[in-house]
């Protein structure tokens, strides 16, 4: 991995993006400082270069562009925060022993009265959605809607004019995702059962497993009939700006001309899929994303992809949240098209595998891939 800031060798996300230890910790330091009481080394009014190799690094200038590429002051934890933190998680920790030594208490008293001659099959399995549920999905539509804000829209951060630098276009096709992959690992952190996973097994999910979120996430706004997908600010119910449509016009011309027909013809196809079966339901794609991330193997790029340190855990999440779409497309229709939609969404999943080890190999051949930035390089396993 490698440090969105200095460019240096990164272990893990802080405070919302990828950083090395040294950058995480000047942003720990001086993030709440006033900016205006900071000054530029730079005699020229020009931004200073904050490489790793450089020494002498200028505090403005690393402290703007930490902020200009989202990470987060709120992320930050006092003293006060820290203790509060650390008692939840103990309290948290205490609940999950005492369920399970009264599960394992359950199971061996049941174990002791079950006759084997008088077992009863209950097929009456209920598939309603408890409060604690709806509760946890407005959880789930909150932590999405907030993230969607977080940072600013491509649209008013990049110009997609044409050029005749072919490998400026090419890295402007990449640096459109990197504004949504900030609002995706925004949203994940948002997430309790992510935040408690363990720092290696974070970043593994999300190095390997957020490209495929990112296409979910596009068939939310996706335009079927001009093939358009359109920037999403976290409220299904705002209109397409104006700015937004001609945004998602220079984006689709830019891909067509950076790759080949047959990889966009993939890409829409699977978008149309997808859109056909959320049904333009936000909280459809947002459990997808969840049952997705913590899906091991769902990256089709790397043969490599590590080990988790608690595999049973992540599986159990994503059971958790595969679950809970399942109930919630029953709540929504039927069971019988609940189950149909599902066997869909394991088809497309192996499309999405099919294109992202497309894509890559297509990215491979045509990019130096120096000229990427440190983040996007990362997600697409070039470093």
């Amino acid at each position: 991995l490698t440090c969105v800031i200095c460019e240096g060798h990164a272990y893990n996300y802080n405070f919302g993006q990828i950083t090395c230890e040294s950058c995480k910790a000047f942003f720990r330091r001086n993030a709440l400082h006033l900016i205006e009481n900071t000054k530029c080394r730079s005699l020229n009014n020009i931004r200073c270069n904050i490489r790793y190799d450089i020494k002498q690094k200028c505090q403005r200038c690393r402290l703007l562009k930490c902020l200009e590429f989202g990470m987060r002051k709120d992320l930050i934890l006092t003293p006060e925060k820290r203790l509060s933190k650390e008692k939840c998680l103990e309290e948290n920790r205490r609940i999950k022993y005492i369920q399970i030594n009264d599960i394992k208490e359950e199971g061996i008293e049941e174990s002791s009265n079950i006759n084997i001659n008088d077992k009863v099959i209950d097929n009456n399995i209920s598939y309603e959605l408890s409060e604690m549920d709806w509760l946890c999905i407005r959880n789930i539509q909150d932590a999405y809607s907030s993230a969607s804000r977080s940072v600013p829209s491509a649209s008013s951060m990049l110009s997609l004019e044409l050029t005749s630098d072919k490998m400026s276009s090419y890295t402007n096709s990449i640096d459109i995702h990197n504004f949504t992959m900030i609002k995706i690992i925004n949203f994940l952190k948002q997430i309790p059962d992510f935040e408690q996973l363990n720092d290696s097994d974070r970043l593994i999910l999300v190095k390997y497993n957020l490209c495929s979120l990112n296409l979910i996430r596009a068939s939310l706004t996706f335009d079927t009939i001009r093939e358009l997908y359109y920037e999403d600010d976290g409220d299904a119910y705002n209109p397409v700006s104006s700015n937004n449509k001609a945004f998602a016009e220079q984006c689709k011309s830019l891909y067509i001309l950076c790759y080949s027909y047959e990889l966009n013809r993939l890409f829409f196809n699977i978008l149309h899929t997808i859109h056909g079966l959320i049904d333009n339901d936000p909280i459809i794609v947002q459990l997808l994303m969840l049952s997705m991330i913590f899906l091991k193997g769902l990256s089709s790029v790397d043969s490599q992809e590590p080990i988790l340190d608690d595999s049973k855990h992540v599986f159990y999440l994503h059971s958790k949240y595969t679950d809970l779409l399942f109930r919630y497309l029953i709540k929504q229709s039927s069971f019988n098209t609940a189950v149909i939609k599902m066997m869909h969404f394991v088809e497309v999943f192996m499309k999405i595998q099919r294109l992202s080890k497309d894509f890559h190999q297509e990215i491979k051949s045509k990019i130096d891939v120096s000229y990427i930035n440190p983040l996007m390089r990362s997600f697409l396993h070039f470093t």
